[in-house]
């Protein structure tokens, strides 16, 4: 099947659909070259499309069986969404097991869960799920032909749960959902009955989750479930969910300064579990959702009858910017509820908000370079008496200001005793104790960027006129024209034989000239940040690229961003800040965003290592450990 590997999967998770069925009955879904056990996957009543998203493990040739256990014959469409990969039970793994029954109400010696009752289920320990270790349960909960309308909530045992449904149902009608099943400390989970009568529940489990932060991108880790839409609530920006609306709806909820706390993480999210409700809709029809870089592509995933809350659990992929797109298929006016029940985890969040100190109390803080995650130096524009002011991070606080001369619009350490800072035509250099008085190096230009290799060897480029001037250590030349028609430029140089300029074109030192060509005029703020000769990562509005060390390969930038500063470590660790938030490139993408900032505008950030940036805005700096 296109998308997936021709080998090496252990299951598959599948939405499959009944488009109203001729008459009542069941399909069951279960590994190939295996004995039907009698249980059913899916179980509709005549005429009513019914849905579940089911996890199936394949048989030994990479297939699922399907039984039709009705009495007619019937329509089945089945969409695969993910896939699970064969491998040792590692944290956040999954690992299919024999479909085994945990509980059923019917069996000798049960009997019916009683009126607003909790029941306990155990899952650790029985038949092949180990006894400890074990995060989830993919379950499949089925209600049996209740006689009222209602609902029943699954969540971890030995806690109170929330007053949110995971399975509603009409009267007369059976109903199943297949869900991972968040265990408690002792291995269980707890069910409750939410309806007013006495409910007759079957529940199977077919696999589970190991517990523990998977160490690689594509393991489960189930959470508190988190509300990331609800219709219901009037968006001053969309407005009700109307007919024929798409919506595009944030993962990450509520903002925070902080990242502790939160369960679903800011960077690295591949995909989530979302519980989606449509609450009685006025007609039938449904609903898609999709991930928030996708357009509509006319399938739906979740259908409903009219006059019925409908709930399905539904695994949808999560782009960098990320978000998920829910869109209104019907022609009315719907409810919808959007609840996140686990993520499949990306590359992990090495970083997080380890502190956050007040920088510069008159909130113009410009720039900053760090070294270590002991040395960082930040400067800003002049105080009262002209001279520029810089600020000194020791690896626990900042120090108050002192003056920085020149040194007012950006800066560059290549150690805690070489720092060179710039403004206008001047440069001031800092040797581990105070700043020299301004030099002048550019008559009539204004310099904008400077990058040092180290303390023989710096270049900085002026914002007009596209002029680089290059340091040897003891002096500045009298500087080289990149392009007299540039109105915006970036520099960086790892080394003192590469360095990538910007200047309206992209302009590369190879230790001894510069050689580029004019590409683009007044294309906007560029930032640049360089590992090496083979790799740079260059930022603008809505946009990125990758040097290969041969040319720019395009990225997929987090949309509607605005990027303002990048600093990258690694090849595959960079950290971009855009007027707002930072987010973390892995390698292959951009993640969302890591933290939110409190000030925005004049964000900058600096990452001398893939364990440490130090983010700056008008007041603050954010220090971001792993």
């Amino acid at each position: 099947m296109a998308g997936l590997p021709a080998s090496g999967i252990s299951a598959v998770t599948v939405t499959l659909t009944v488009p109203t069925p001729a008459a009542a009955g069941s399909i069951s879904v279960f590994p190939s070259g295996t004995t039907w056990s009698g249980a059913a996957t899916i179980t509709f009543t005549a005429a009513s499309t019914q849905q579940n998203t089911v996890t199936a493990e394949l048989g030994g040739d990479g297939a699922v069986s399907v039984r039709n256990n009705t009495a007619v014959a019937l329509h089945l469409v089945a969409d695969v969404v993910g896939y699970y990969t064969v491998g040792p039970a590692v944290s956040g793994g999954y690992q299919p097991v024999p479909l085994q029954r945990l509980f059923d109400t019917r069996a000798a010696g049960s009997q019916p869960v009683a009126d607003r009752a909790t029941v306990t289920v155990p899952v650790a320990g029985r038949g092949t799920v180990p006894a400890s270790n074990v995060s989830a349960g993919m379950v499949n909960l089925t209600v049996l032909s209740p006689t009222v309308s209602g609902s029943v909530s699954v969540f971890p045992a030995g806690t109170l749960g929330d007053a949110s449904t995971t399975v509603s149902f009409i009267a007369g009608q059976t109903e199943q959902s297949m869900l991972p099943a968040q265990l408690g400390s002792d291995g269980a989970f707890s069910v409750r009955n939410n309806t007013r009568v006495a409910l007759q529940l079957v529940i199977d489990i077919g696999g589970y989750y190991v517990a523990g932060s998977p160490p690689a991108p594509g393991g489960y880790v189930p959470e508190a479930r988190d509300r990331v839409f609800d219709s219901r609530n009037y968006d001053p920006d969309g407005g009700w969910f109307t007919a024929g609306q798409l919506r595009t709806v944030p993962t990450l909820g509520t903002p925070l300064y902080y990242d502790d706390g939160f369960s679903t993480p800011h960077w690295g999210l591949r995909a989530a579990a979302i519980l989606l409700t449509v609450v009685s809709p006025s007609r039938a029809g449904s609903i898609s959702v999709l991930a928030g870089d996708r357009d509509f592509d006319g399938k739906a995933t979740v259908s409903f009858p009219a006059g019925r809350t409908v709930q399905r659990l539904v695994t949808v992929r999560i782009p960098p910017e990320g978000t998920i797109r829910i869109r209104n298929n019907t022609s009315v006016t719907l409810s919808v509820i959007a609840d996140i029940e686990g993520y499949f985890a990306g590359v992990q969040n090495r970083l997080h908000v380890a502190d956050i100190a007040t920088v510069d109390p008159l909130e113009v803080a410009a720039d900053v370079s760090c070294t270590s995650a002991s040395f960082c130096m930040a400067v800003a524009g002049s105080g009262s008496d002209g001279l520029g002011r810089a600020f000194r991070y020791d690896g626990s606080s900042w120090s108050a200001e002192f003056h920085s001369y020149a040194a007012q619009t950006a800066v560059s350490c290549a150690s805690p005793t070489f720092c060179v800072g710039v403004s206008q035509q001047s440069v001031s250099t800092y040797d581990g104790t105070r700043w020299s008085a301004a030099v002048v190096v550019a008559p009539g230009e204004n310099l904008i960027s400077v990058s040092c290799a180290s303390a023989s060897f710096c270049v900085t480029v002026s914002q007009y006129h596209g002029r680089a001037y290059v340091f040897d250590g003891t002096g500045w030349d009298t500087g080289t024209v990149l392009n007299t028609q540039a109105e915006t430029s970036a520099v960086s140089c790892p080394t003192a034989s590469f360095c990538m300029a910007w200047a309206d074109g992209w302009y590369q030192w190879n230790g001894s000239h510069w050689s580029g060509t004019a590409i683009d005029a007044g294309s906007g703020h560029v930032s640049v940040s360089c590992v090496s000769a083979t790799f740079c990562q260059y930022v603008t509005f809505e946009y990125s690229a990758v040097w290969n060390g041969t040319s720019w390969l395009s990225t997929r930038a987090p949309v509607n961003h605005d990027f303002v500063s990048i600093s990258c470590p690694a090849a595959y660790a960079c950290i971009v800040n855009d007027e707002l938030q930072p987010s973390g490139w892995d390698g292959t993408e951009w993640s969302m965003p890591i933290i939110r900032i409190r000030q925005p505008l004049y964000i900058h950030v600096s990452c001398p290592t893939v364990d440490f940036c130090m983010v700056i805005d008008r007041k603050n700096g954010y220090r971001l450990d792993s």
